[in-house]
C-alpha cells in the first residue's frame, strides 16, 4: 500500500488498535484472477513481531486450499471513512477527498490442526465480540450436539503477520482553522462514520509541516515539487 509519510501511524499500537476496533476484514490470496473472502479475526498481539491473526472460513470456500504456510495473503481492515466536501475548508486549497483510517497485514495462512487451540480461538472470537456487543453470551452455550455437526463445516486458521501497513489520512497538511471546520461540518451531517472520522481528526495526528496545499499524495517528480503555501 502506497502511504505518504505524512499519513502513516505513528506506532504498532495504533495499527493494532485499528485491528482490533474494525476486526472485520477483506483476506486476498493471489492468483489470476485473485481470490478474496470476507471475515472477521481475532488479533493475538503477543505472538510475533506483529501479532498473529486468528479466524475460521467455510470449508465450501476454496481460499483454504491454499493455507498451507507458504502462500502469502493479504488481509486488508478498513477503519472509518468519510467524505469531506470542499465547501468546508476555510482557508488554501479547495477540492473534494475523503478521509480514513485502514491497515493492511501479510502473511501466510497455515490450518490450525489441534483441536484444542481450535476451541480456544473460537472462544476467543465469539467472546472478543459479545464483550463488544454488550452482551455476556459465551462459547459454552453452544450445545455439544450444534457444535459437532457444525464443526466440519469450518476451517480454522492462524495467519502470524510478516508485514504490517497502515494509513491514516485526516487532513494532517490542513491549517488548524480548515480542520476545525471540517469536523464541524462532520458532526453536523452526521452520516456513517462521520461523527468517528471527526474524533481521529481532533486526536491527530498533525504534520508538524502543515499547512501546504492538497498535493501530498501526488509524487513530487509528477508535480515538479511543493507548492508554497
Amino acid at each position: 500500500m502506497y502511504v505518504n509519510p505524512s499519513n502513516g501511524f505513528a506506532s504498532l499500537d495504533g495499527m493494532q488498535a485499528t485491528i482490533e476496533e474494525y476486526p472485520f476484514g477483506l483476506l486476498v490470496a493471489p492468483g489470476d484472477p485473485p481470490t478474496a473472502t470476507h471475515m472477521t479475526f481475532s488479533l493475538a498481539r503477543a505472538d510475533g513481531e506483529y501479532g498473529t491473526l486468528l479466524c475460521h472460513t467455510p470449508r465450501h470456500d476454496p481460499i483454504w486450499k491454499s493455507f498451507d504456510g507458504k502462500v502469502q495473503m493479504l488481509v486488508v481492515f478498513t477503519g472509518p471513512f468519510a467524505y469531506i466536501s470542499p465547501s468546508w475548508y476555510e482557508v488554501g486549497a479547495r477540492v473534494p477527498t475523503y478521509n480514513f483510517k485502514a491497515v493492511h497485514a501479510y502473511g501466510r495462512p497455515e490450518i490450525i490442526q489441534h483441536e484444542h487451540e481450535v476451541v480456544a480461538m473460537l472462544r476467543t472470537l465469539i467472546e472478543q465480540h459479545e464483550q463488544r456487543a454488550g452482551s455476556s453470551w459465551n462459547f459454552d452455550e453452544i450445545p455439544k450436539s450444534v457444535f459437532d455437526g457444525l464443526r466440519p463445516a469450518i476451517v480454522p486458521f492462524r495467519m502470524r503477520i510478516e508485514r504490517l501497513e497502515g494509513k491514516i489520512r485526516v487532513g494532517q497538511n490542513r491549517t488548524l482553522q480548515d480542520r476545525k471546520a471540517v469536523t464541524t461540518g462532520l458532526r453536523a451531517r452526521n452520516h456513517d462514520y462521520d461523527i468517528r472520522v471527526a474524533e481521529m481528526m481532533e486526536q491527530g495526528p498533525v504534520d508538524r509541516h502543515a499547512p501546504y496545499p492538497l498535493v501530498a499524495d501526488i509524487p513530487t517528480d509528477i508535480i515538479g515539487g511543493r507548492e508554497s503555501p
